[in-house]
């Protein structure tokens, strides 16, 4: 790899295309080969290895994962398979070790020789690793309720969620849980629902209903990320672009992001600084600052995207831009500069068409007269 700059932004492809980002330098590179791009190969999730964050690890929709070193900017050779009657929805780690989340709801512990086998529910499409426990762990899905597992101590759950109660016809409500993630060390647990709906779960109260009910917008929600260092604020996204800031103790929203134009597949909040990072089918990822919902930067990647992953260092250049824009001096120039080239050949593509001019046929003083006197 000929690049010398690092990155601070991935991104996996449908493509199976893994992308590396430099926010500061305002570019971005394909790191593996574009001739193994397929869609069997599809990058459905990442993660790191370690936290020393010098290698990727990222599960591809062939149920295999790949590495790649950062330190190095190589694939590393090594296949990780997994095999599963259904394909790869997430990876995680814990304690170097991999934990595997399949569509058909088989969650898997791959641990010192041996595989512990969790049989979480058909459908699977949230999973969740807590940050100050990574052995608990949190899923749900289509018709199968949120739950928590700890895969050390026991293969049972620890908590399943209820469903909350019928409406106001007294039909029952459908259970669709998209996203998912841990709070605090409480084990509370936020969740987003194709219903667009967001929820509140707390294990420790006597209730397995969620604690909080509230809707966001009118479409699924297929994004979800906590935000760092303020209690009960999460960033979600739906498949129609729209993003916000939820407040979950007053129970509504705070923010609402602009620059989308197409559904959202993932979104992640920076540990420490104050920018949101998200992806999505429009091809785009975007950044944005999470106090003055400035629209930072914005980067063409070709490909329809899935899954973003950020380092947890960040460009001193985009701190700047964020402390600036929290003073209210935030130019035009700077976030202009951001756009990407590819607005440039859709002005070129627009500016080709002939021009269809319109004329407004006036109706003479005469016709005027006639239809006055007939009235």
């Amino acid at each position: 790899m000929a690049a010398t700059w690092m990155y601070n932004v991935f991104a996996g492809a449908e493509t199976g295309i893994l992308k590396g980002i430099n926010t500061g330098e305002k570019k971005w590179e394909n790191l593996n080969s574009i001739a193994d791009a397929k869609k069997s190969k599809e990058i459905l999730t990442l993660c790191w290895e370690t936290d020393r964050e010098n290698k990727i690890c990222a599960g591809r929709r062939d149920n295999t994962i790949i590495t790649w070193c950062a330190e190095k900017q190589i694939q590393e050779e090594g296949e990780f398979q997994c095999e599963s009657g259904g394909h790869i929805k997430t990876i995680a780690k814990l304690n170097n070790h991999y934990i595997t989340g399949f569509s058909n709801g088989v969650v898997k512990f791959w641990h010192d020789d041996a595989v512990t086998t969790l049989e979480s529910g058909e459908n699977l499409y949230a999973f969740a690793q807590s940050s100050v426990e990574g052995n608990i762990i949190a899923t749900g899905g289509k018709e199968n309720p949120l739950k928590l597992w700890d895969l050390i101590k026991t293969n049972q759950e620890i908590f399943t969620a209820k469903n909350v109660r019928n409406d106001w016809l007294n039909l029952r409500v459908p259970v669709w849980v998209t996203r998912a993630a841990f709070l605090d060390a409480r084990r509370r647990i936020v969740t987003g629902t194709g219903y667009h709906q967001v929820r509140l779960y707390d294990p420790l109260s006597p209730m397995r209903r969620p604690v909080l009910d509230m809707t966001f917008r009118e479409h699924p929600v297929t994004g979800l990320s906590v935000r760092p260092g303020m209690e009960l604020q999460v960033v979600v996204g739906n498949t129609h672009g729209d993003m916000g800031l939820l407040d979950l103790r007053k129970g509504k929203m705070v923010n609402l992001f602009k620059g989308f134009s197409g559904g959202i597949t993932d979104i992640q909040c920076h540990p420490t600084a104050p920018f949101i990072v998200s992806c999505g089918v429009d091809r785009y990822v975007h950044v944005h600052n999470i106090e003055s919902r400035e629209h930072v930067h914005k980067f063409y990647l070709k490909s329809r995207l899935n899954c973003v992953l950020l380092s947890n260092v960040w460009s001193d250049d985009l701190q700047r831009s964020g402390a600036s824009a929290e003073s209210g001096k935030v130019t035009q120039r700077d976030s202009m500069e951001n756009i990407d080239s590819m607005e440039d050949i859709d002005s070129d593509i627009w500016g080709s068409f002939d021009v269809v001019k319109t004329q407004t046929v006036k109706k003479s003083a005469k016709k005027r007269k006639l239809k006055m006197e007939v009235k």
